[in-house]
């Protein structure tokens, strides 16, 4: 279904947010082994940075709706569905689903899906060609941006461990 211009930047915008998080949690299963000293594993790494994207993509929201109802204009979604899905990110500080890391995976692979579904429509003449280079460019910034919230919860678990650590001085 085509949406037009603001209805492919809704798209995009979902997308930067999310659909990175599943190259990250492939990457950081592949290359992290439990050699390090630290504490913290790496499911809790990755269960918090996606909340942490959650949590962004939440404020993102909020702010648009306000913004909106400043400018006395109208809020709408051209995905609803799918900005709800996004919000439910929020529940990964719930310790019961931040246990769970497949599920964090599970709920952004919901947006990475988007992108094989342009590169399918494409090769059946349906999408243009840039709305593929659209979605790589995208998917370029939501994985810096998932480094980014990997490496921020890093170092918070990690400056958390030092201060449990740190033995009390009268």
């Amino acid at each position: 279904m085509d949406y037009g211009f603001l209805g492919n930047f809704e798209r995009f915008e979902l997308m930067a947010f999310f659909s990175g998080y599943a190259l990250i949690y492939l990457l950081l299963n592949g290359l992290w082994r439990n050699d390090f000293s630290l504490k913290f594993s790496k499911a809790r790494l990755l269960s918090y940075s996606y909340a942490l994207t959650g949590t962004l993509f939440i404020g993102y929201v909020v702010r648009k709706i306000f913004i909106n109802l400043d400018a006395g204009t109208q809020v709408h979604f051209y995905h609803p569905i799918l900005y709800l899905f996004g919000i439910l990110a929020g529940l990964f500080w719930i310790p019961v689903f931040s246990k769970r890391t497949s599920l964090a995976l599970l709920h952004s692979l919901v947006f990475f899906a988007l992108i094989p579904l342009d590169i399918i429509s494409y090769a059946r003449g349906s999408v243009e060609r840039e709305q593929v280079g659209n979605d790589m460019n995208v998917l370029s910034i939501s994985i810096i941006f998932n480094v980014s919230t990997a490496i921020l919860m890093f170092i918070f678990l990690w400056l958390s461990q030092k201060k449990r650590n740190r033995p009390e001085n009268g």
